[in-house]
């Protein structure tokens, strides 16, 4: 079995937390049509990447968990994410600073 650290396993469980505490905060962007409609492509894209990222940490902390060895898809998952995480914080900063 791979035997993940508690310290990575509790790493990727964070940033799965933080991402899905984050989502109720944007989805509340939806309730203001001007500004929404003026934001949409990025809002909507912020929304799709939180989605995106939470559906694969999710499967990534389960296998993790559960001490199984990553898939391939999961461990491009797992390479791809910080760049998913950079073009969403570069996305919200945008955003927050109008």
């Amino acid at each position: 079995p791979p035997n993940y650290d508690k310290k990575v396993i509790d790493s990727w469980k964070n940033a799965l937390e933080n991402l899905k505490n984050a989502r109720p905060g944007w989805d509340i962007a939806q309730k203001y049509p001007d500004f929404y409609t003026a934001k949409k492509s990025d809002l909507d894209e912020i929304l799709r990447l939180i989605d995106l990222r939470i559906v694969r940490l999710q499967a990534v902390v389960t296998r993790m968990q559960a001490n199984q060895w990553l898939t391939s898809t999961e461990e491009a998952w797992i390479k791809e994410d910080t760049s998913l995480a950079n073009q969403l914080d570069s996305l919200a900063q945008k955003l927050n600073s109008n």
